[in-house]
């Protein structure tokens, strides 16, 4: 369980910094506060997610480049909905597409960053 709250914190603290960047420049300081609230949401998703993730990693005995793939297309995917969720709906246009690929990237980085603890710090 410490490696799943480990993995979380980095997940989401490097998740809020991306979020942070990415929105620097259309709203300045303000984009410091979507990355203080964002930083809670992506931790709760984390830990939901880290526990399944390094299990099925140790279970299936995953080699590092399947694991990684896992890890990505997991940060991938559920990056570009938490938007979606969170908004309830999206309509289909330019901005909203840019705007789901900007989550998407972003959750990609997160995961990115916990499979790079649990490869160096978690034993199959």
């Amino acid at each position: 369980m410490k490696h799943c709250l480990i993995a979380s914190f980095y997940a989401s603290l490097t998740s809020a910094l991306a979020l942070i960047i990415i929105a620097l420049p259309d709203y300045s300081g303000a984009s410091i506060l979507f990355g203080l609230f964002a930083f809670p949401v992506a931790f709760i998703c984390s830990v939901a997610l880290s526990y399944p993730l390094i299990y099925i990693r140790s279970k299936l005995s995953l080699k590092k480049w399947q694991s990684g793939s896992l890890f990505a297309i997991t940060g991938l995917v559920l990056g570009g909905i938490t938007p979606i969720l969170i908004l309830g709906s999206v309509s289909v246009d330019v901005n909203s597409i840019v705007f789901i690929m900007q989550y998407s990237f972003i959750g990609f980085v997160a995961s990115s960053t916990a499979w790079y603890y649990v490869q160096h710090n978690v034993a199959i």
